[in-house]
């Protein structure tokens, strides 16, 4: 019978850092500092600098750790500043020549897939002059090209913009932007290289990724073909639940996969060195099938160099092999240090040599016992206890995986994937498992039935994981949105690192679940405390161009409309909302509603609102978030009906019947009134109704002075009257808009309109998220931005 034994691992050695690691990360810094700019910002560079030598001194004496060699490390600071000088100014004179060649003259080589931008499709391409490149451009078409594709054209050059996102197009070789009027020719690739790519296309075109979400998780894993994973949301799911970096042809995907290709081909009486061939070959052929993109080449490098150091020294060569391959891809093409691709393979192989083994000793710590099998024979007990501990590494690695990666997907998405480690724990080796059995079945795709039959066993496997990956990425709290917090949990994760690094210390599992349990009562104790210290107050969220309007009142809180996409999430996370007891819907505008389905697995949605009559007329986008947040329907609010959220009272007073939502009249007014023993605001919320609506209001008695006026339709020349704003006598009036949109929002005649009655005139592209709170004389108004105006 079964018998329960008590589990005592081992404490693993602490890993040697080779100098070359720490060589690639000066490298990389260096780099970096000099393509985005913040040699511009020395202040930002000197605190970092400054940080770092007080850390080191704090903590390396502490241990007695072997001295770092100054002479590499120095000459790797030296080499990338002056290859990332060198590289931007070379980017500099390929614009400058790029901008005086008439698109017409250029052929340009689509050297990646393209993705959605706006209505158009945006691909990164080789322009081609004479047989030469020129430089690498994105190139905008209302037209899909493929991967490969020779494209010539008719169209117009323009240079990057100077901001964040020009930066970092131009960090990674991009030297401008190609907006394709008419494309006059499309000619396939050829050689070796048209090869791959025309196998690549007949392997998507059998898997059919826009059949199914399990065949576009198919695609996307055994291809690198994303279009359908972001068009069908599955990315989005797939990061919420902390999976998305085990998709991504990365070194921690790549090292995670050959890790498991290895540990079946041990059961084989194979050398390891024909084993080592076998997951190398397996591994290229991957990569070959996502398309050779330059970001999966250099993983491939990095970990094929990691797998092949082990046969010829010691354990750490395989890090140093790795770090060696990274700088030298760094110090060919400096924009490999921007690519992100490139950022989470170096961090993930790293991690993994790294961290994995204390990983895997801390996971076994936390399990209490281990299943005795002595009576099982010994060739079944031997490969049952292999399995164990396969199955134990795998849920390490994916674990490690997702943690080391935190600095770079925090930067990226702003969020942190609350349920990511056990959902890695979880399905982490069953994706892998999935990866394998699927570059299998592309591999196999040509053969009758046989093909069919396997693309049919990985879309059931892929529907699965999508399955509990959807559960997962569904519960409340599941992603947390970092706010302005993203700094110093950066600087936490590094310090953690550098601090497990030194001091490598041995657990028990009483100390691991303690921890465990004093964070988890950290996170709940800061909620009450803060529903117990923030009082009654009326938030206009800065979401673009769109109105988000939170209402709190202690651990109470609701929010009219979302926005119009994920920018609500960060807005509620700067305000430390995990909860809300309603979502207001004004109308079925997507400036409005388009952020209802990004709150899912952020936050707890317990009730959605919307119009008398809207219901029927709500778009399949907005039933499906409605699903994914756990409602079956929504409550319809009618004139007069009255919503209570602490000593808040929300009172809807138009429309007066049945609307489908879709006009601007068709908003939603709410008026809020908030009254306590000291205190008291009142506030008018117009949606995007504007004028013509609120003057009858008005005249019929059903508002009267208020205290706040938010402005209908973002503040248009049609939102207020003079007549009005001298009836409403507001102190505050506030627009909510996208800095540069294309509306003119708000409209300056309506802020100067506002100026002359008295009132102060504000917008959220100015100003950030304003929030006001009721005071007993009138009302306290703060914003993220410093606000200099005036009433007139």
């Amino acid at each position: 019978m079964f018998e329960w034994t008590s589990n005592t691992p081992a404490l693993p050695s602490r890993p040697v850092i080779p100098p070359l690691a720490i060589s690639l990360v000066v490298c990389i810094c260096a780099q970096q500092w000099i393509l985005t700019g913040l040699y511009g910002n020395s202040s930002i560079v000197v605190l970092a600098a400054l940080s770092l030598v007080i850390i080191s001194c704090a903590l390396l004496p502490v241990v007695p750790l072997p001295p770092l060699p100054a002479a590499p490390i120095g000459m790797a600071l030296l080499v990338g500043l002056i290859s990332a000088g060198a590289f931007e100014l070379a980017c500099d004179q390929k614009a400058s020549q790029l901008l005086d060649t008439p698109v017409s003259s250029l052929t340009f080589e689509i050297s990646s897939d393209p993705s959605s931008f706006g209505d158009r499709w945006r691909s990164r391409a080789h322009a081609v002059k004479d047989g030469q490149t020129q430089a690498d451009v994105w190139l905008v078409s209302s037209d899909q090209c493929s991967l490969g594709d020779r494209v010539q054209c008719v169209g117009q050059i323009s240079p990057l913009k100077d901001d964040l996102w020009g930066r970092r197009d131009k960090a990674q070789g991009i030297c401008g932007t190609v907006s394709v009027k008419h494309i006059t020719r499309i000619d396939p690739p050829d050689g070796m290289l048209g090869e791959l790519y025309l196998l690549r296309q007949n392997a998507l075109a059998a898997i059919q990724p826009e059949k199914s979400d399990g065949r576009a998780l198919l695609a996307g894993c055994a291809c690198g073909y994303r279009i359908d994973l972001v068009a069908n949301g599955i990315e989005d799911v797939l990061s919420k639940s902390g999976l998305v970096h085990l998709v991504a042809v990365s070194g921690g995907h790549l090292t995670t996969v050959a890790a498991l290709l290895d540990m079946i081909l041990e059961k084989t009486r194979f050398s390891g060195k024909i084993r080592l061939a076998v997951v190398l070959l397996a591994t290229a052929i991957f990569t070959t099938f996502c398309g050779a993109p330059t970001s999966a080449v250099r993983a491939w490098v990095m970990t094929g160099s990691a797998m092949v150091a082990p046969l010829m020294g010691r354990r750490s060569h395989g890090l140093s092999a790795a770090s060696f391959s990274g700088l030298t891809l760094c110090l060919i093409d400096p924009a490999t240090s921007s690519d992100m691709g490139f950022q989470l393979s170096a961090l993930s192989v790293a991690g993994l040599y790294i961290f994995s083994p204390y990983a895997e000793y801390v996971l076994a710590k936390l399990m209490p016992f281990q299943l005795n099998v002595s009576f099982l024979p010994q060739f079944i007990r031997f490969r049952f206890m292999r399995l164990t501990q396969g199955l134990l590494k795998q849920i390490a690695a994916s674990v490690v995986a997702q943690l080391i990666t935190m600095p770079i997907t925090v930067l990226a998405f702003g969020t942190i994937s609350a349920i990511g480690p056990f959902a890695n724990a979880l399905l982490g080796p069953a994706f892998s498992w999935f990866v394998s059995l699927g570059c299998i079945s592309v591999a196999l795709l040509w053969i009758p039935f046989i093909g069919e039959l396997l693309l049919s066993i990985c879309e059931f496997c892929a529907s699965s994981i999508l399955l509990f990956s959807f559960m997962l990425s569904s519960i409340p709290g599941a992603c947390i949105a970092v706010g302005n917090y993203a700094l110093p949990i950066i600087v936490c994760t590094l310090v953690m690192g550098l601090l497990l690094l030194v001091f490598w210390p041995a657990v028990s599992p009483f100390a691991v679940r303690s921890t465990c349990a004093l964070l988890m009562l950290a996170m709940i104790g800061s909620r009450l405390v803060t529903g117990i210290i923030v009082g009654g107050r009326l938030v206009v969220l800065d979401v673009g161009q769109g109105d988000a309007i939170l209402i709190q009142d202690g651990n109470h809180s609701v929010l009219v409309d979302t926005g119009p996409d994920d920018a609500v999430v960060q807005a509620l996370a700067r305000n430390h909302i995990s909860g809300l007891d309603a979502v207001v819907i004004t109308h079925l505008h997507d400036d409005h509603y388009g952020g209802l389905d990004e709150l899912v697995g952020f936050v707890q949605v317990r009730c959605v609102y919307v119009g008398q009559g809207v219901s029927d007329n709500m778009p399949d986008e907005m039933r499906d978030a409605l699903h994914q947040l756990g409602l079956s329907e929504v409550a319809e609010l009618s004139d007069g009906d009255k919503l209570s959220i602490g000593q808040f009272e929300l009172e809807v007073i138009s429309p007066d019947g049945a609307t489908d939502g879709l006009e601007n009249e068709d908003s939603l007014v709410i008026k809020v009134q908030f009254v306590d023993s000291t205190s008291r605001l009142s506030a008018l919320l117009c949606g995007d109704a504007e004028a013509d609506v609120i003057d009858p209001l008005i005249q019929s008695g059903r508002i009267d002075t208020i205290d706040v006026l938010k402005l209908g339709h973002h503040g248009s020349e049609a939102s207020v009257t003079e007549p009005m704003l001298a009836c409403l006598q507001p102190e505050l009036c506030v627009a909510s808009a996208g800095e540069g949109n294309r509306y003119g929002h708000p409209a300056q005649a309506t802020m100067e309109m506002v100026g002359a009655s008295g009132a102060y005139g504000m917008c959220t592209m100015d100003t950030g998220d304003i929030c006001i709170e009721p005071l007993s004389d009138g009302i306290s108004v703060s914003c993220a931005v410093p606000y200099d105006g005036a009433a007139a």
